[in-house]
């Protein structure tokens, strides 16, 4: 009887406690339905789904420091290839080919002879000499001469040092021709046909000369010396029609490398 009691008690309590929420959800409804003009309607609540927006990706920002450009290689030049320095026996640096002396005409220091003609006049009434310094003058127009054949007379030529010899060129006669009177000085003199060159080391060459009014070579085997010496070994007489008894030498070159 206790029991059932009880369970009669709980129920009851449980339905009134029903109806108190009952009670207050039916005020809350009436209250929240009321429209602005106080008429009531019933309110209906409705759960609606919004989408939300999609977001548009944002696009990828440039790289704040653009990458550098790859360089292009460069290239080779044409024509030219690398080529190796070959090293000295030593293993140092490549040693250098002396460069070969230059061949030229070769001034003396002084000139000396064994004697010269007195001077003489031309046609126009001028002073001509015949001094040993006219033999190396560079002009055809003036000579060493010496009176008679001119055998056994020389001509000496002094260097500053050794020079060697390569060839000496003569030119055997007086090359000049009178601006006057027309006169081939020439042809009225003696010409030197044969000579000697003695060389300070002993060395000695014997040539002949053309009758002609050039510049003749003599070779000459590379002899080093400091002094040629020209002796005259024999001569061509002068013109029989106004020929003069001397013997010039207009120009004399040597020919060689200074050492």
């Amino acid at each position: 009887m206790g029991r059932q009691t009880t369970l009669i008690i709980g129920v009851v309590a449980v339905v009134t406690l029903l109806a108190i929420i009952g009670g207050v959800a039916f005020v809350v409804t009436q209250n929240r339905s009321v429209q602005p003009g106080g008429a009531s309607s019933p309110a209906v609540l409705t759960a609606t789904r919004v989408a939300l927006p999609t977001r548009t990706p944002r696009p990828a920002m440039a790289s704040a420091t653009p990458a550098l450009p790859t360089r292009t290689p460069r290239p080779a030049a044409a024509g030219l290839t690398a080529t190796a320095v070959p090293a000295s026996s030593s293993g140092g640096l490549p040693t250098r080919t002396p460069r070969p002396a230059a061949v030229a005409q070769i001034t003396p220091l002084r000139v000396s002879a064994s004697d010269y003609a007195p001077n003489s006049r031309d046609a126009q009434g001028n002073t001509t000499t015949f001094t040993p310094d006219n033999a190396v003058d560079g002009r055809f127009d003036t000579a060493w001469r010496v009176a008679g054949d001119g055998v056994n007379q020389w001509l000496l030529l002094e260097f500053a040092g050794p020079v060697e010899v390569r060839e000496v060129l003569i030119l055997p006669g007086y090359a000049k021709i009178d601006p006057v009177d027309g006169t081939n000085r020439f042809w009225q003199n003696r010409r030197v046909r044969r000579v000697r060159l003695e060389f300070r080391s002993g060395v000695r060459i014997e040539a002949l000369l053309d009758d002609q009014a050039v510049l003749q070579p003599i070779r000459v085997n590379n002899v080093v010396t400091d002094a040629i010496r020209i002796v005259i070994l024999e001569s061509v007489p002068p013109a029989v029609d106004n020929g003069r008894d001397f013997t010039p030498m207009s120009e004399v070159e040597v020919i060689g490398v200074v050492r």
